[in-house]
């Protein structure tokens, strides 16, 4: 379904622009800064998926399909300032943003040239719920990831009790406060929210309150797997028996590499990936070269 969404939009692209020698594309995220894991991945995802079309034939009234990647640091400036120089470039499409905070903004722009915009990560329910025509995602929304979440801690663990900790940003706050609400909702018992800030590496303070707090599950919404990575590792250090969950930006393969087996057991949400479907194999077959994240095969 993602992949027929995709190649649905670059369809469209194709009839409205008649005798183009060249598609051209541009993706956003944050290739620099602490969220660069992911921003790389979407850009590569971008990448691997632009191969596969041109494997495949190319795409109909274009001779060529071409790339230009934004770099947004996860900072709405940033993030607008980067879709000003696609829309320079001439780009007919733009596949990004990671974070939900630059999304919004940066789609707006280009909304207001009749770009298309698709989000392979963006899950803050604003970024599709404003009424923009040329605003699109293939991932879930965290008015879903949030409830499911509280019923996998409920209905399959039997858990009681959570503590929450976010990082303050869009999506890590909207999908914690999604969490906090179902779990209220689902009759758990919210012993605390509480919130870091951005580029935080000392946690103990927040960590001694969950210790103290003793809950069933401590849940961390993070916008980066490295930070969450840290907080696990001192959790852990400090006694910490809870169980843990974090939601899809923590769910990243450097979490295992940098928190090694503070990590296991942990749970994390995610969208479900067909791997019999054959835009996946294809995907994969092109991708050998190396092993792609969760966000590139969700493009």
């Amino acid at each position: 379904m993602k992949r027929i969404l995709f190649m649905a939009c670059i369809m469209v692209l194709a009839a409205t622009t008649a005798f183009a020698g060249t598609l051209k594309l541009g993706s956003m995220g944050p290739l620099t800064g602490p969220y660069a894991a992911d921003g790389n991945d979407i850009a590569n995802g971008v990448r691997v998926a632009i191969e596969v079309m041109k494997a495949e034939g190319g795409v109909p009234g274009f001779d060529d399909i071409t790339l230009t990647p934004g770099d947004t640091v996860c900072d709405p400036r940033q993030a607008v300032a980067s879709a000003n120089k696609l829309i320079n470039e001439e780009v007919l499409a733009v596949i990004g943003a990671y974070c939900s905070s630059s999304t919004i903004p940066s789609s707006e722009t280009l909304a207001e040239e009749d770009i298309f915009m698709l989000t392979p990560a963006s899950t803050h329910p604003d970024v599709t719920s404003r009424g923009l025509k040329n605003m699109f995602r293939t991932c879930g929304r965290d008015d879903h990831q949030a409830p499911a979440a509280v019923r996998f801690m409920t209905e399959v663990q039997g858990y009681k009790s959570i503590y929450i900790v976010d990082d303050k940003t869009t999506y890590s706050q909207g999908i914690a406060d999604g969490v906090a609400a179902a779990a209220k909702e689902a009759g758990m018992n919210v012993l605390g929210h509480d919130h870091i800030n951005q580029g935080d590496k000392d946690f103990s303070a927040i960590l001694t309150k969950v210790k103290t707090a003793n809950p069933d599950i401590f849940y961390i919404s993070l916008q980066n797997s490295s930070t969450g990575a840290l907080m696990v590792i001192q959790a852990k250090r400090l006694g910490i028996d809870a169980a843990l969950m974090g939601q899809d930006a923590v769910y990243h393969p450097q979490i295992i590499d940098i928190a090694k087996g503070a990590v296991e057991g942990m749970f994390c949400t995610f969208g479900d990936i067909d791997k019999s479907a054959p835009a996946f194999i294809s995907f994969m077959e092109t991708s050998a070269r190396q092993i792609p994240h969760f966000y590139s095969l969700t493009i």
